[in-house]
């Protein structure tokens, strides 16, 4: 990578844009560091193989702690959806809209949209996480 922070930022980013690297086609193999370290596999993710770009990675974190590259279409939409349901009260519909903008489309459905939210009080919400963990 030629010292390139750049370059190797670059690279991390297309092992995260495939699904076969990811673990998501073949539940058997998930790309290592080690692996993907090999002259001739970061010749060939260089080359696009192994399906560089068939998913959407999660976005970037700055070193503030923002999430870039969030599509405003699926935000906007995530947020449509919270807003019509139904059995949730406002105290946690507005939770769940500040940390969909805050975190962005993918990451608020990766970690809080099967979250069950309670109110506990007129301050306190409680967070139950879905049952996969």
């Amino acid at each position: 990578f030629d010292n390139c922070l750049e370059k190797w930022k670059k690279y991390c980013q297309d092992i995260a844009s495939s699904r076969f690297l990811m673990g998501e086609i073949k539940s058997s193999f998930r790309v290592t560091l080690d692996w993907a370290l090999k002259f001739e596999i970061i010749q060939k993710i260089l080359e696009g193989n192994y399906g560089i770009g068939d998913r959407n990675p999660l976005p970037a974190v700055s070193a503030a702690g923002v999430f870039f590259n969030n599509s405003k279409i699926d935000i906007a939409r995530e947020a449509e959806e919270i807003q019509q349901e139904t059995d949730e009260a406002q105290s946690v519909k507005a939770f769940r809209l500040k940390w969909l903008n805050k975190l962005g489309a993918s990451n608020y459905r990766e970690c809080f949209k099967t979250c069950v939210i309670e109110v506990s009080d007129e301050t306190t919400l409680i967070l139950r996480p879905s049952s996969r963990y």
